[in-house]
């Protein structure tokens, strides 16, 4: 009865360890299972925050790229301003120097003809003199 009793408690003794030995591997792989989903789930959000911060940068870039493309707008149409005063101030001084061309052709007309006056006037004098010199009766 004692060494029923040892062989038994041997038994059971047996059974307990493979029992504890299967808890433990039950555990370890409930421990490596959880492990394994934190790793995929560590995994997703870094993936979830790779996209995001993606996301993040492209919007930056379109808002950077409409920025620069209406900074370059803008700087073109004060251009085409400015190059239009800059015709438009060409435009009139190349009409005030034909206006002042044209005013001077007329003065230097006038100065002619006022020197052709004086002219024909002295010379009419010279002769009307030289005639009284040389007809003193007035003949």
């Amino acid at each position: 009865m004692q060494a029923e009793l040892q062989k038994k408690n041997k038994e059971m003794e047996k059974q307990g360890i493979k029992n504890r030995e299967q808890l433990r591997n039950q555990i370890l792989t409930k421990r490596r299972e959880d492990a394994m989903k934190v790793q995929h789930d560590k995994k997703e959000l870094t993936k979830q925050l790779l996209k995001e911060q993606e996301k993040d940068l492209r919007l930056k870039q379109l808002k950077k790229e409409k920025i620069r493309k209406m900074e370059e707008e803008a700087k073109a149409k004060r251009d085409a301003e400015m190059k239009a005063k800059e015709e438009e101030i060409k435009r009139y001084y190349r009409e005030k120097a034909l206006k002042e061309a044209e005013e001077a052709k007329k003065a230097e007309k006038l100065v002619k003809a006022l020197e052709k006056k004086v002219f024909n006037h002295m010379s009419m004098h010279i002769l009307i003199h030289f005639h009284l010199q040389t007809h003193p009766t007035g003949t």
